[in-house]
């Protein structure tokens, strides 16, 4: 089937892409970390200790975001536009038949309405 085909195609492409979003997430991690506890920012503030839950509560998000959800969302869109560009193909490839189809049933018709001798009007 051209809807399984292209379902996998896509999926296997998805797949294979997802180690590029967890090396994305995984910068973006560092660097988060880095910005809020590593900054001259955050070691001038004496408030910093206190927002520590609160940062803590952000980085889980972000991280849960990045590292779960955002590669789940990314395997299912494709594999949805896999699933959608397989059907596609399989509507042209079987409505690419229909005008010949239709020219014989309709020579085939005229042959049988003309009765005996298979003389075409």
């Amino acid at each position: 089937s051209f809807k399984v085909a292209g379902m996998a195609t896509f999926g296997l492409f998805a797949m294979w892409f997802l180690t590029f979003w967890w090396e994305l997430a995984r910068w973006i991690n560092a660097n988060l970390v880095d910005l809020l506890y590593r900054s001259d920012a955050a070691k001038l503030s004496w408030l910093s200790a206190a927002n520590n839950l609160y940062d803590r509560m952000v980085l889980q998000f972000v991280e849960g975001m990045m590292f779960l959800v955002l590669p789940t969302i990314w395997v299912a869109v494709l594999g949805w536009a896999g699933l959608k560009s397989g059907a596609a193909v399989a509507k042209g490839i079987g409505d690419g038949g229909n005008p010949s189809r239709q020219s014989g049933e309709k020579g085939g018709g005229q042959m049988q309405s003309s009765g005996s001798g298979g003389r075409l009007k």
